[in-house]
């Protein structure tokens, strides 16, 4: 049941890490992002299947999660990145923006990579560990239920709004609030700041 982790958080950093590099400018990885967001929730199956039951359907049904029926299906592909997003955010709410998922990737790496892997519980005690808080109640509402994502926190963490009009696609396109206090406007540099600790000589990185 976590592929959410290995598919969907991966595919929440590359694009991330693009934008931390300076290669694309801040609209283009929020453009990125309301794709993800406007392919979800334009998707009738996220009212039907759960993440971890995405996750779990590749091994029944040998889906990809990418050649799926959209009417009672989600794709860990789509989901996975978008509740990276609102899990950073979270973290970074609870910690008053000194802990991030950036935190829990690496806590995570350093205790589970290689031969051993991970549970799902192990990785939530992670991310509980970096939050400083029981994630539970999150964790079951994003991958353990078909209840809609609340995606309230993070645009008031990072002073963005959905533009609200136009197609299906556009009503989901992030924006920048016409007015974001100064700590919104630095906890979006934040979270695109590249801030990448050195990998130790020998580590093979």
């Amino acid at each position: 049941p976590s592929l959410w982790i290995a598919e969907g958080l991966t595919t929440y950093y590359a694009d991330l890490f693009v934008a931390r590099a300076g290669l694309v400018r801040q609209q283009d990885w929020l453009d990125w992002m309301s794709r993800l967001i406007a392919d979800l929730q334009n998707t009738p199956g996220r009212r039907v299947e759960t993440l971890s039951a995405a996750s779990l359907d590749v091994w029944r049904s040998e889906s990809s999660g990418v050649d799926m029926n959209n009417a009672n299906t989600v794709s860990y592909y789509t989901k996975g990145p978008v509740v990276g997003l609102l899990l950073d955010a979270h973290i970074r709410t609870l910690t008053n923006g000194t802990r991030s998922l950036d935190d829990v990737m690496r806590a995570a790496y350093a205790k589970y990579a290689g031969a051993t892997g991970y549970t799902p519980e192990q990785f939530q005690a992670v991310a509980d560990s970096v939050a400083g808080a029981d994630l539970t109640d999150w964790f079951h509402g994003a991958l353990d239920s078909t209840q809609e994502l609340d995606y309230q926190e993070m645009l008031d963490w990072f002073g963005l709004q959905f533009a609200g009009a136009g197609n299906k696609t556009e009503r989901w396109a992030l924006q920048v609030v016409e007015k974001p206090t100064p700590e919104q406007e630095q906890h979006l540099k934040d979270i695109l700041r590249a801030d990448v600790e050195p990998v130790p000589a020998g580590s093979g990185g």
